[in-house]
């Protein structure tokens, strides 16, 4: 069953129950995803099934946008390098450069795939309503992972904000014009008719790239945060099998939450053909750049300096670990329905068809939903105790 047919099956169940709990508890995927989405919405990237093609000026529009924030973070990203190798600090360079472009890649895993992204949103939508026996435990998933999101917002510009604090404020106290990393120009762009204008360029490239990047991985960790939430309410429904006593009612429960089992791994199977890229780049590059940093740091005179790296690279740390975090709770919780498949009562059970049923859940739950690093790996906590 591909993506799209499922899409086209899946009907809520009481939908007039379910839109009225939705207005009292929103618990469904859109909740766990809005704040990412609102920013995306600012860089001219929505992901939304529309009905009517869009027109070729549409279109047009939002590329152009991609390329300029592509084009504006690369340039950015080569004219710093460019003075990092000149005044022989090659291993921050290098650093800043890989940094730079794993916001990049994982800006165009979010544009190219948006499409397909917006069909997996829309079938969680309509697959996996707010129900009023599990919303206690959607409600605890959307908090953690609401904290998790305005974490990382807050956390992430930290190393931008302390830069952009100290240039500003030698600018305005004591008329000083520089750039914090010092940056190449073609021409002298610290002359005052030119600073101003040459300085807002800069901090509007790096701002538009940090706001890609809180995106991007706002999206990732809400839709990671709903696919563990549904592994652990799926397990929750077959421990609840237990108390049904009507066979017949019982067998139809079983099928519903066998196509919901399958769905499942269906849509994390999805996501990890999408975000394994994004995965690689962020994984691999972030332990490069974490390694270039902890040097630059150790060997700094200046505590500005030692700040800085410092920051930079538990930033570095922190997105990676959250990530390895994530694949490895949905590991863990995928697995873990097979136990409760076990706890559903199936002594009761005489059928051998249900039981046949059972035998063949369980045994596709023990092999667990994982995400991967282009094949290299599991995105897991041990992957990260590796590469850290």
């Amino acid at each position: 069953m591909s993506l799209r047919l499922a899409l086209n099956n899946c009907k809520p169940k009481n939908s007039n129950n379910v839109k009225l709990f939705n207005k009292i508890i929103p618990t469904n995927i859109d909740t766990f995803v809005a704040f990412p989405v609102a920013l995306f919405k600012i860089i001219e990237l929505k992901f939304e099934i529309s009905k009517v093609p869009e027109t070729r000026s549409q279109s047009f529009k939002k590329f152009a946008v991609f390329m300029i924030n592509v084009f504006n973070a690369v340039l950015v990203s080569a004219l710093i390098t460019i003075v990092l190798i000149r005044s022989y600090n090659v291993i921050f360079g290098i650093a800043f450069s890989l940094s730079f472009m794993m916001i990049i890649a994982r800006y165009t895993t979010f544009f190219i795939y948006r499409s397909e992204i917006a069909e997996i949103l829309e079938i969680f939508r309509k697959s996996f309503n707010s129900e009023e026996k599990y919303a206690g435990t959607l409600q605890n998933y959307l908090k953690r992972v609401k904290i998790i999101q305005c974490g990382y917002a807050v956390f992430v510009p930290t190393p931008l904000v302390l830069s952009a604090i100290k240039v500003f404020l030698k600018y305005i106290l004591f008329n000083e014009r520089q750039f914090d990393p010092k940056i190449y120009f073609p021409f002298d762009a610290t002359r005052p008719e030119v600073y101003p204008f040459a300085l807002f360029w800069v901090y509007w490239s790096k701002t538009t790239s940090e706001l890609i990047n809180i995106a991007d991985m706002g999206m990732l960790f809400g839709m990671l945060s709903f696919i563990l939430a549904r592994f652990d309410i799926l397990g929750q429904k077959f421990q609840n099998l237990k108390g049904i006593r009507d066979k017949s009612h019982f067998k139809t429960k079983l099928l519903e939450l066998r196509v919901e089992h399958e769905l499942l791994l269906k849509l994390t199977a999805q996501m990890d053909k999408i975000f394994s890229p994004s995965f690689f780049f962020s994984i691999v590059m972030s332990s490069y750049s974490i390694c270039f940093l902890a040097f630059e740091a150790s060997i700094a005179e200046n505590i500005d300096h030692v700040i800085f790296y410092s920051s930079f690279a538990a930033v570095l740390c922190f997105t990676m670990f959250l990530q390895c975090l994530y694949g490895q709770k949905i590991k863990i919780m995928s697995e873990k329905v097979a136990q409760c498949v076990y706890e559903c009562g199936w002594e009761q059970i005489s059928d051998f068809k249900m039981r046949k049923d059972l035998i063949f859940i369980i045994k596709r739950a023990q092999k667990p939903a994982t995400f991967t690093i282009l094949n290299f790996g599991e995105v897991t906590l041990e992957q990260y105790g590796k590469v850290k």
